[in-house]
C-alpha cells in the first residue's frame, strides 16, 4: 500500500512539472496566431510550439516516473522475496553472476492447503 502510495505522489509531482513545462510552450502556441494572422504557415508553427512542449516535458519526466516504478519494484522484492540477501549470498560465492539470480524462486508447495494432487484416477471419489 505504501507503494502506491508513492507511485501516486510520484505521478502528481511529474504532471505538474509536466503541465508547468509545456505552459510556456502552449501560450507561445496561442500567441503565434495573433503574430500574422492571416498567414497559412501560423498553423503549423502553433502546433509545432505545443508539440515542442508536450516532447519536452514527457522528455523529462518519463524516465522520471519510470525510475520510481522501477525502484518501488525492487525494493517490494527485497521486501518480501529477500532479493538483497539473495544478491549478497551470489556476491560472497565468488562465482559468476548470471541473469538467473534475479529470477524469483520457484514454489516449493501448492499456494494453498489441500490442492496437492494425491495420485488417485480421475473420475474415482477419493
Amino acid at each position: 500500500m505504501a507503494g502506491l502510495r508513492s507511485l501516486i505522489i510520484a505521478v502528481v509531482i511529474a504532471s505538474l512539472v509536466s503541465n508547468l513545462l509545456m505552459t510556456p510552450f502552449a501560450f507561445g502556441g496561442l500567441l503565434i496566431p495573433l503574430a500574422a494572422p492571416g498567414a497559412p504557415w501560423v498553423y503549423v508553427a502553433s502546433a509545432a510550439a505545443s508539440f515542442l512542449g508536450t516532447v519536452l516535458a514527457g522528455a523529462l519526466t518519463i524516465p522520471f516516473i519510470v525510475g520510481v516504478t522501477t525502484l518501488l519494484y525492487v525494493d517490494l522484492r527485497m521486501r518480501r522475496e529477500g532479493l538483497d540477501l539473495k544478491l549478497r549470498a551470489a556476491l560472497h560465492s565468488g562465482g559468476t553472476i548470471g541473469p538467473g539470480v534475479y529470477l524469483p524462486d520457484p514454489p516449493s508447495a501448492p499456494p494453498y492447503p489441500g490442492t496437492q494432487h494425491t495420485g488417485s484416477t480421475p473420475g474415482t471419489p477419493m
